[in-house]
């Protein structure tokens, strides 16, 4: 995957005429609208960024990083891109976890969004970590660049109902798996209702569905056994990508 096919879009296997992209300003009504369906609601903050097309930013870096060879691109092209992110005001902490959130749209042949996907770094758990470590100044902001770096969360992945059973989630799943696997993300994961019936879905596409009120060990990411506890009636679901070196 380049910068260019993650922004031009990449066409859905077996679709015909439905392709992937990453998300732009002209896409906020619709996504919101679709990632809604999800349950998921964007902050403002978020829709802010996504109205400069700001999002993302040291994730795209990283895919230059990796087109051009480089063996390590999270340590060349994204850790660039978020010290660029980071140096361009006081909310350094939000500026990383803006340039490496992951928007992605699925488009129908008339330019019409019909699906959508959001992953992110998983801010609560970082600051979690944080409020119990006690830890401040650049020593919590090691915590969060060593989760923006990673690992990401799926917080929500949603398919117009005129086009499902075409495998449109899948493959906004499968492409986010695959973009933050080149750039040298660690681990993604995220949360179902076990009501939802979604465990095969995702075990089908390369995840581990944990049992239930099973908890997430990333000590690989932050170098102490802490992660996300799903919450009542809820399983987290996750997939081991390559390690960062």
């Amino acid at each position: 995957m380049t910068r260019r096919t993650l922004q031009r879009g990449k066409n859905v296997p077996g679709s015909g005429d439905l392709r992937v992209r990453l998300a732009t300003a002209d896409d906020e009504i619709p996504l919101q609208s679709l990632l809604s369906l999800a349950g998921y609601k964007l902050e403002q903050a978020q829709l802010d960024t996504l109205r400069t097309n700001k999002l993302a930013t040291a994730i795209t870096a990283g895919l230059d990083a990796a087109s051009a060879g480089n063996a390590t691109p999270v340590a060349e092209g994204l850790m660039t891109g978020l010290a660029r992110e980071a140096s361009s005001g006081p909310e350094e902490v939000h500026h990383c976890l803006m340039a490496t959130t992951l928007p992605l749209v699925a488009i129908d042949r008339n330019g019409a969004v019909v699906g959508a996907s959001w992953s992110e770094p998983p801010e609560r758990v970082i600051q979690a970590l944080i409020t119990e470590l006690g830890t401040t100044g650049s020593d919590a902001m090691e915590i969060y660049l060593r989760g923006c770096i990673g690992v990401s969360r799926f917080s929500a992945v949603a398919v117009d109902p005129s086009v499902r059973g075409q495998g449109l989630g899948a493959t906004l799943v499968r492409t986010t798996t695959k973009v933050l696997r080149q750039i040298g993300l660690r681990d993604i994961y995220g949360q179902i209702r076990e009501s939802d019936q979604l465990e095969r879905f995702y075990e089908q596409l390369g995840f581990a569905v944990l049992a239930p009120g099973q908890p997430l060990d990333l000590s690989a990411v932050f170098g102490v056994a802490r992660g996300p506890v799903p919450a009542p009636g809820e399983r987290l679901f996750h997939r081991s990508l390559s390690p960062i070196t």
